[in-house]
């Protein structure tokens, strides 16, 4: 069975990968936000463009051309409490290495993350509450993939023990340490 998913490059990268942070994230579908009209339970996010396509320098070689993307992000609920709990911790997220992994694998580099704000309109006499903020991505465009090539595991690692030597620069030779993950110096 054929896929019905637009080639994942580029810009629709940027959404795809943010729509699978924000559901593994939050458990919440992320829309365009033109596409709000059909959406029928809250909470769920909403992006939109706000600059598409923007330069960071012009002297780029090649069919993998570097350009920053600025997109709205938004949650919406019926609840504000409940909207601005969760553009936090997609807020939160972003700023983690686990989720950012997922935007690394694909040369993709999320950059200038806003502050998280209100952004209802029409207060007390609207009932989609809407917290949200602007993030920006570096991307290094022109790669595809599909989606058996993408990675959306979040791996909790733990360390046992850490093991200091004395052939680290700087290190007294005789205070060679080792610490378990118990946290007692052995």
């Amino acid at each position: 069975m054929a896929s019905n998913l637009p080639v994942l490059s580029d810009h629709f990268l940027v959404q795809y990968i943010l729509g699978k942070l924000v559901n593994q994230v939050t458990g919440c579908e992320l829309v365009e936000d033109a596409n709000i009209d059909e959406m029928e339970d809250y909470p769920f996010f909403t992006f939109k463009w706000i600059d598409f396509d923007q330069e960071p320098n012009a002297d780029w070689l090649g069919k993998h051309r570097q350009y920053i993307c600025t997109m709205q992000i938004d949650c919406h609920s019926n609840s504000s409490v409940q909207a601005m709990n969760l553009a936090r911790k997609l807020f939160e997220a972003l700023h983690e290495v686990p989720y950012r992994r997922f935007f690394k694998q694909a040369y993709i580099v999320p950059q200038s993350i806003g502050n998280t704000g209100d952004r209802t309109t029409l207060q007390g006499i609207n009932y989609d509450h809407d917290y949200g903020f602007d993030c920006s991505f570096t991307v290094t465009g022109g790669f595809e993939f599909l989606e058996k090539d993408l990675n959306f595991n979040v791996e909790d690692y733990a360390i046992e023990s850490i093991k200091g030597t004395s052939s680290v620069v700087g290190s007294d030779t005789d205070n060679a340490f080792n610490v378990s993950k118990n946290k007692e110096e052995i």
